[in-house]
């Protein structure tokens, strides 16, 4: 049996800088990262493109954020604006993703998303 690899991927959580790190593959460690209340939750998919980062980046976050209360993380704003269009709560993650193959962040997509998130963290705010 193979060791399955781990990306490299951008960590944002509420009130902190982001932080580069590494997850597996699969719904579980996704879910691991991102839960809310003890309990697994339901992984939200946004392309980030919609907001206008790289079209092979993916953010990942917890879509009952709102619901169990979770801390204001980010924004998400409309494609080269600040101007907000929703929020994200709780802890999310990037990662890039090339023909539904997941892959490592590359430094330049590591540049945009820290520039991205730099400017629209809540704590910035």
């Amino acid at each position: 049996m193979g060791v399955k690899k781990k990306f490299l991927i951008i960590i944002k959580r509420p009130g902190e800088e982001a932080t580069i790190g590494r997850i597996g593959p699969g719904l579980k460690p996704w879910q691991d990262l991102i839960t809310l209340g003890g309990e697994k939750n339901m992984v939200e998919r946004l392309s980030a493109s919609s907001v206008g980062l790289p079209n092979d980046v993916q953010i990942f976050f917890n879509e009952e954020g709102r619901q169990f209360g979770a801390p204001v993380n980010f924004y998400l704003t409309y494609p080269n604006t600040k101007q907000p269009w929703d929020e994200v709560r709780g802890t999310a993650f990037f990662m890039s993703e090339k023909n539904g193959k997941s892959k490592d962040i590359s430094p330049a997509q590591c540049q945009a998303i820290l520039d991205y998130l730099k400017e629209r963290s809540h704590a910035q705010q």
